[in-house]
């Protein structure tokens, strides 16, 4: 596809105006103002009209759409506890599986092309993903706080199938990161287990500071 007499937002933030965006594949393989000599296929008049890198969302919990409004003006113990905890005690892959789609569809609809996330049902959240085509690094939430060691937690296994199975699927479009859900809900003993796993396996961390 060629986008012609476009208003492109380049790499410096300056928007340069009646440009050309050739596109091959899923990659872009032309920019700039005189038409190229190739031939792109269908041509989109993008007299004015905005042409601009897609959005990422650094933080997420995509299948919370479900909880939308649940809770609100409680501070945040109480939100988690009384509201979020027990909700969560609830789901299901059949719930999570739509509420991750409907997250994927509203990022998609105002531009946001990548997210991170931190949930749990792994694998419903990795179909959804991979189903829809956008980015993601996905990383599964984790929660102990009793003396548990990591490799005796649902989390632990979790995170050995996103690692082996999905980190890089889809050409690279669904990556895994490592989680620690934060400070006020894990022990030191996990957290350091969960940092050397990163460590020895090159995974990033998702946590809530």
């Amino acid at each position: 596809m060629l986008f012609k007499n476009i208003s492109i937002l380049a790499d410096d933030f300056t928007v340069r105006h009646g440009q050309y965006v050739g596109v091959r594949g899923d990659q872009i393989a032309y920019v700039g103002q005189a038409a190229p000599a190739e031939d792109f296929g269908e041509i989109y008049e993008g007299r004015g009209k905005l042409l601009m890198p897609g959005l990422v969302n650094a933080h997420s919990h995509a299948p919370m759409t479900l909880l939308r409004g649940y809770g609100e003006n409680l501070s945040l113990q109480r939100w988690l506890n009384e509201r979020i905890f027990p909700f969560e005690d609830k789901l299901s892959d059949a719930a999570v599986a739509p509420a991750t789609r409907l997250a994927i569809a509203e990022m998609l609809r105002f531009g946001t092309v990548s997210f991170t996330d931190m949930y749990f049902f792994s694998q419903t959240m990795a179909d959804a993903i991979l189903e829809t085509g956008i980015k993601c690094n996905l990383s599964r939430g984790l929660t102990v706080f009793d003396d548990s060691y990591y490799e005796q937690t649902a989390a632990y296994r979790d995170n050995l199938r996103l690692l082996d199975e999905w980190h890089g699927a889809n050409n690279g479009r669904l990556l895994a990161d490592l989680c620690i859900h934060g400070e006020y809900t894990s022990t030191p003993k996990v957290v350091e287990a969960v940092a050397a796993q990163a460590k020895a396996r090159g995974a990033r961390m998702h946590i809530h500071l």
